[in-house]
C-alpha cells in the first residue's frame, strides 16, 4: 500500500489522478491527512509518500517528521520519501542553485537588503504555486510600492520572495516551460507549456507543432540526468520541477511536492490526448512500482517501460 500524505485542504492533485487516469492504483494508494495526526503504530508496512512538504505550517511540519522519524525506526520494512523539514523548500532551493551556478537569477527574502538587485523583479508567495503575485517590478521605487500594496492587503513579509526576472523567450518568440516528475527514482517528462507572455501558467497554446515538440520531448526525456542532480541536491523523490532552458542551461523555478499531475480529461482535445495518456500510464506505473508487492506486477510494468 502506497500511503499519501498532504494537507487535508490539498488532497485534490492526487484524488482527481485516481479518478479520472489512475485507475489501476486506487486500491494501492491511501490518501492521509497531516493534521488527522496519523499514528504510525496503527499504519502498516509500506511505501509512505510526503507530499506538500515544500509548503506545510510549522505545526504540520512537525507532525509529519514525527511520523517519519516513527515509521523511520522499522528500516527496511517501509519506504520513505520526502523526509519533512529536510526536502528542501522554495527560498533554499532558489538560493543554493544560484550559487552553485545553476540559476542566473536571484531570490531574496523581503527582510534582506535589495542592494545589487538585478532588475526587473517580481513578488511572488514563498510557499504556494499560484505564480507571480505582481507584474514585473523596472526599480526599487515600483519594488517598494509593491511590498507595501501586499502588506495593506494582509500579507506578511516572510510569506514573499522577490524574485529576479530570467528572460527566457526562444528565438521563435515563445516562452517555453518544461516540467518533469520524480517518481522514487524515475525520472518522467511530463511537458513543455507554450506561452507568448512571460509567465507560463497554463496551456495557452497547443498549435499542432508545438503538441508534437511536447512529445518529442516526452520520449527523449532529454534533461533526465541534469533533473537527477537537482532532486538530489532538493533532497525530493515526489514532485515535479517547473524550469526553463536559457543559452542551453536549465533554469529552475520550483519543485511542486502534491502537484497537479493531469486536468480532468476533458480539459484536451484528441491531438493532446496521446501524450497525457502516456504520461498517465508512466506515473501510474512508477508508482506501482513503490508499492510493497512488486512481484504481481513485473511482467506489466517490464512491458509498459519497454513500449
Amino acid at each position: 500500500m502506497i500511503y499519501y500524505l498532504t494537507a487535508a485542504a490539498r488532497t485534490a492533485p492526487m484524488r482527481l489522478f485516481l479518478k479520472d487516469w489512475g485507475a489501476p492504483l486506487r486500491r494501492h494508494v491511501r490518501l492521509l491527512a497531516y493534521e488527522d495526526r496519523p499514528n504510525a503504530a496503527a499504519l502498516p508496512d509500506g511505501t509512505f509518500l510526503f507530499a506538500d512538504v515544500d509548503r506545510l505550517a510549522p505545526e504540520p511540519t512537525t507532525i509529519a517528521a514525527e511520523l517519519w522519524d516513527a515509521l523511520a525506526a522499522r528500516g527496511d520494512r517501509v519506504r520513505l520519501l520526502n523526509r519533512p523539514g529536510v526536502s528542501m523548500r522554495r527560498f533554499e532551493l532558489l538560493r543554493t542553485l544560484r550559487e552553485r551556478g545553476w540559476n542566473r537569477f536571484d531570490v531574496r527574502r523581503l527582510s534582506e537588503s535589495d542592494a545589487n538587485l538585478r532588475f526587473p523583479v517580481f513578488l511572488r508567495d514563498a510557499l504556494e504555486h499560484r505564480g507571480a503575485l505582481t507584474p514585473l517590478l523596472p526599480d526599487a521605487a515600483t519594488l517598494h510600492a509593491a511590498q507595501a500594496e501586499l502588506r495593506h492587503a494582509g500579507r506578511r513579509d516572510e510569506e514573499l520572495l522577490i524574485v529576479e526576472f530570467a528572460d527566457t523567450i526562444a528565438p521563435d518568440g515563445l516562452y517555453r516551460k518544461y516540467a518533469a516528475m520524480i517518481v522514487g527514482e524515475r525520472i518522467l517528462a511530463h511537458h513543455v507549456m507554450f506561452g507568448r507572455a512571460w509567465e507560463v501558467k497554463a496551456p495557452s497554446l497547443a498549435e499542432p507543432a508545438m503538441i508534437a515538440e511536447n512529445r518529442a520531448f516526452q520520449l527523449a526525456n532529454p534533461h533526465e540526468e541534469r533533473l537527477r542532480e537537482l532532486f538530489t541536491l532538493a533532497r525530493i523523490q515526489w514532485g515535479r520541477v517547473d524550469y526553463a532552458i536559457l543559452d542551453g542551461q536549465l533554469q529552475i523555478w520550483e519543485i511542486n511536492t502534491n502537484p497537479t499531475l493531469l486536468s480532468a480529461p476533458r480539459r484536451y482535445n484528441a491531438a493532446q490526448r496521446p501524450a497525457k495518456l502516456w504520461f498517465a500510464d508512466r506515473v501510474t506505473a512508477a508508482l506501482l512500482a513503490l508499492d510493497d508487492r512488486p512481484a504481481r506486477r513485473a511482467g506489466w510494468l517490464a512491458r509498459l517501460f519497454s513500449s
